[in-house]
């Protein structure tokens, strides 16, 4: 459950017309500038479903759920009573007794989200939604200090199955192996072939279009929590929708940096209010946060032993933000509203989150964003992760992202260019494209490249090899020992017995063993 508490009142200190407001008129909202986090968050973050507390300082006034969208409408606003021009529709719960109602634990505020089942904010309110609808209350908490992103809740895509969209006819796309669905596919092609328009499809062109009568016998199933739900074209208010729409996270092609910049303070905020971090103590967290994605690739054991094969060699980290502020949007290009926020590389120079490199960005605006929002039991679409990364980091990509998607229980679906990335994730998951005689189709491969090396997938996936059959073959039989860890078996060996000129310091055997790493990381 997601639980919100927010005030309802303008800077008056004599204005105590909450109650009335919701009970003349079920709204809720704020004012303030469009790019504030505040209004980002109401805006964007907050879904229909959510549970509200509205308090005023310490005083707990109604429990409310958000049944409306956000709207922006000044032509509804008097000033003199509901003055706030962001509003949202809700229904009331239940008003709080001033008799009974102990005290709210965090009184500072306008807006703030609770999802931590430790906090003290989190049970407040837990408790009295589960007494409102009448509830057991679980006596469970988390250590303190500690962040629960683990989701035991997911939202996964199964299969899918497009009838007739722009340039994709009759196609079918299996997301699962044996009934096990895949945390990670990759979707491979030359241009053209429809990876792009699939991501967009899944994100939201097939849910815009649900009602129209050419999409009647498309269906996109999915996995809600283990139970299986199909969504079949002209049939709307089918159940789940409303669940995967809002578990669908897309990452284009985007040379911009999203909202990092407020995701970054809202996560410091969280650290200081929420768990009591002091703010040193806060921006080192988001330090060795910055070190645990890109130095040890989200892998414990590897920061445990700190070992740092995983290593981006980013040389950068997070030096300092300036709290005070509630505007962090550097993507409006509007004079005054650039970040505060500042990072120190590894020479000691010290410059604002907008002066990284296109590459820099792409890995802090997904990868560190991702993690910064707790994006968990998701189904996250991700168009060209490779864009602008240079190609030692574009072996490395597919690792941590899989890391991402199994340790916070998401799927991730990326669409790529990348030969580098293609050759570093498991044949089986992969979903490789092609365009034959003008129909795009999935070209279902039994079998992996011969290599991890680039001109492998160049050649196999992308195009022809000079290579004799005969050995790539051979190439292909190991490889596939090596991906399914069954390499030291005897059928294996006997297959590594008749590469006669391969040693184990040949560049295939290295690649194997590369391969071999980045499989037992997973």
């Amino acid at each position: 459950m997601t639980y919100w508490h927010m005030q309802l009142h303008p800077d008056e200190q004599n204005w105590k017309k909450e109650k009335e407001i919701l009970e003349k008129l079920s709204i809720i909202g704020l004012g303030g500038e469009k790019d504030s986090l505040k209004v980002i968050q109401f805006e964007r973050e907050m879904r229909i479903g959510d549970i509200v507390l509205i308090k005023r300082g310490a005083e707990s006034i109604a429990l409310v759920e958000v049944t409306g969208d956000c709207e922006n409408d000044e032509d509804k606003v008097d000033w003199d009573f509901d003055w706030f021009y962001y509003r949202r529709t809700v229904k009331v719960l239940a008003f709080s007794d001033p008799k009974n109602k102990k005290p709210f634990p965090l009184p500072r505020g306008t807006l703030k989200k609770s999802v931590n089942s430790g906090t003290d904010t989190y049970k407040y309110i837990d408790g009295w939604y589960l007494s409102v609808k009448k509830l057991p209350v679980l006596n469970e908490s988390m250590p303190s200090g500690e962040i629960d992103r683990v989701s035991t809740q997911f939202v996964k895509i199964k299969s899918v199955h497009i009838e007739s969209y722009k340039s994709l006819k009759k196609l079918d796309i299996s997301l699962s192996n044996d009934g096990d669905i895949k945390n990670i596919v990759v979707l491979a092609g030359i241009n053209g072939c429809g990876k792009t328009t699939i991501l967009e499809y899944l994100y939201k062109d097939f849910f815009n279009e649900l009602l129209k009568d050419e999409l009647k016998n498309d269906l996109v199933r999915i996995s809600i929590n283990g139970s299986d739900f199909d969504f079949a074209g002209g049939y709307p208010g089918q159940n789940g929708l409303g669940e995967y729409r809002n578990n669908v996270h897309y990452f284009p092609v985007t040379t911009e940096v999203l909202d990092l910049s407020s995701a970054i303070y809202a996560y410091l905020e969280k650290l200081i209010f929420d768990y009591d971090y002091k703010p040193t103590e806060a921006h080192e967290k988001l330090r060795e946060d910055i070190d645990f994605i890109f130095k040890y690739g989200l892998d414990d054991d590897a920061k445990k032993n700190k070992e740092d094969r995983f290593d981006f060699n980013l040389g950068l980290n997070f030096y300092d933000i300036d709290m005070r502020r509630e505007s962090h949007d550097f993507t409006s290009g509007r004079e005054g509203k650039t970040s505060k926020i500042s990072f120190e590389n590894d020479d000691g120079m010290i410059f604002n989150l907008e002066f990284l490199s296109t590459g820099e960005k792409n890995l802090l605006s997904k990868l560190l964003y991702m993690y910064l929002k707790e994006i968990k039991g998701s189904v996250i679409l991700i168009d060209e992760p490779e864009m602008f990364l240079h190609p030692s980091w574009q072996m490395k990509i597919y690792s941590v992202y899989a890391k991402f998607a199994k340790k916070f229980n998401n799927q991730i679906i990326m669409a790529t260019h990348s030969p580098q990335l293609i050759a570093s994730a498991p044949y089986k998951n992969r979903i490789l494209l092609s365009k034959k005689n003008g129909k795009i189709q999935v070209d279902s491969k039994n079998q992996p490249p011969s290599g991890v090396d680039v001109n492998s997938i160049l050649s196999e996936i992308m195009g022809a090899d000079p290579r004799p059959p005969e050995l790539l073959k051979l190439y292909a039989e190991y490889r596939k020992f090596v991906e399914e860890r069954m390499e030291n078996t005897p059928e294996a060996l006997k297959v590594k017995a008749q590469l006669s000129e391969e040693s184990d310091h040949s560049r295939f055997m290295q690649e194997m063993a590369f391969l071999i790493e980045l499989r037992d990381a997973i």
